[in-house]
């Protein structure tokens, strides 16, 4: 480095870049700006007065002991934040899979039901009113309820019944009333038999 050199730290988030030299100066980064460069350059007048950059002592005595910057305080903030986030994001990953394993114990029964229920296996409620017995109450499936029946038989009648139907005849021998009368009075005989 010669003596003319000019070394300039960035102070604005990102790079400040310096146009008519063409060189670029990141933040908190200490860049050293040729002389040449340095006398013939208006960006980096208007920077340092302008405070974009801050031109650095290029001859002094050592630093006994690095200091903090406002960098280093910026990233300890940054630094506490993140682990602060950290911690929650942890608790609420921990909620999380708590309610995911009670979820899915939740669907491992309702699986259970469902299998039941379609391998035929009925589930049958007893109601219980007024206390009375499980045994007084009609069964689920004595109870209508107005819908529609689940299986309607192909034949509605037995195979084996039998219907008879007698109808006996009368002869009517004359329109007389004695003869009804005398009817009459047999058939009513005949029933009280």
């Amino acid at each position: 480095m010669s003596g003319g050199d000019v070394r300039v730290l960035g102070c604005v988030m990102g790079t400040h870049v310096l146009e008519d030299i063409g060189m670029d100066v990141p933040h908190g980064i200490i860049v050293t700006i040729p002389a040449e460069k340095a006398l013939v350059s208006r960006d980096l007048n208007r920077a340092i007065s302008s405070k974009c950059v801050v031109q650095v002592p290029s001859a002094g005595p050592p630093a006994p002991a690095p200091q903090r910057t406002v960098t280093d305080e910026l990233l300890i903030a940054r630094v506490q934040t993140l682990e602060e986030r950290n911690r929650v994001l942890e608790v609420e990953n921990t909620r999380l899979q708590q309610a995911l394993e009670a979820a899915l114990g939740q669907q491992g029964k309702l699986d259970a039901i469902l299998a039941a229920i379609q391998s035929g296996a009925l589930v049958q409620q007893v109601i219980m009113t007024n206390g009375a017995s499980p045994a007084a109450q009609p069964a689920a499936s004595e109870v209508a309820d107005g819908t529609a029946p689940q299986f309607i038989p192909a034949e509605i009648k037995p195979k084996d019944a039998e219907t008879r139907i007698e109808v006996q005849k009368d002869e009517a021998a004359g329109a007389s009333v004695t003869d009804a009368r005398e009817r009459l009075r047999k058939m009513r005989q005949q029933g009280q038999q």
